[in-house]
């Protein structure tokens, strides 16, 4: 599995920052991929916010479908991040697990760290 964040490098207070996932199946099986989202707390503690698959969090979103892909397939969603307090970085962990054909998940690959640089305007 090939999985890539498509985001620019940086960000505005209060601005809805999109983070593109795009995951390809690499493998030779149909994958059910599955994606959870953790935004870390900042050292600041202003409160952030995630939108991800019509959810909001100010911390997790878990099990966000990308459907059934064959082998060579990609699938691409969009992640919004909103930053209400001072400019830093902010890290989301996000989590990619693949299931075939109803077998227990398992994880695809280790969390992927992904920071995102917020500056004031």
């Amino acid at each position: 599995m090939n999985v890539k964040f498509i985001h620019e490098d940086h960000a505005f207070v209060d601005e809805r920052f999109p983070v593109t996932i795009s995951v390809t199946n690499m493998d030779t099986m149909e994958l059910e991929i599955l994606v959870d989202v953790l935004l870390q707390p900042s050292e600041d503690d202003s409160v952030n916010r995630i939108e991800f698959a019509g959810e909001q969090s100010t911390s997790l979103i878990k099990g966000v479908s990308f459907g059934a892909l064959s082998s060579g397939m990609t699938a691409r969603k969009d992640l919004y991040l909103t930053s209400m307090g001072a400019g830093g970085e902010r890290i989301l962990d996000v989590s990619v697990q693949s299931k075939v054909n109803g077998d227990i998940d398992t994880e695809a690959s280790s969390p992927i760290e992904r920071s995102a640089r917020i500056q004031e305007h």
